[in-house]
């Protein structure tokens, strides 16, 4: 936990007056924390949720087209517009277009994990029957 608000710390100074975060001392704090720690959430106010591996998408400024994502809680950006995702539902991988109307949205959001109930009508002639 102290090496976690320690990392925060480091975050906080990092970030400029306009909330835009410097890449170089960002990358090797993250470098040093195994991967299961990397969290860039709440450590500034605004600053969105993204995970590790698209947070260095980004930086790379890869193509996130057709990219299969597990990370369903990271929120979507406006880089990504545009392109086409598969987001894991627990099940399968869904595709989905991302659009501006989801910018800022989680990922999650978008591939639903359970099933609708089918609402069949009863057809005539298949109802109860007497005897």
């Amino acid at each position: 936990m102290a090496f976690c608000n320690k990392f925060g710390s480091l975050v906080r100074q990092s970030i400029y007056q306009n909330g835009q975060v410097p890449v170089g001392p960002m990358l090797n704090s993250i470098r040093c924390m195994p991967s299961t720690n990397l969290f860039i959430r709440g450590f500034a106010s605004g600053v969105p949720f993204i995970d590790a591996c698209l947070f260095r998408l980004k930086q790379k400024k890869e193509s996130l087209s057709n990219k299969k994502l597990w990370t369903r809680r990271s929120t979507i950006l406006p880089e990504y517009i545009n392109n086409y995702v598969r987001i894991y539902n627990g099940k399968t991988f869904v595709r989905v277009k991302i659009t501006e109307g989801k910018v800022g949205h989680k990922f999650g959001e978008f591939a639903f994990t359970r099933k609708g109930r089918v609402k069949t009508a009863l057809v005539k002639g298949r109802g109860k029957t007497k005897k």
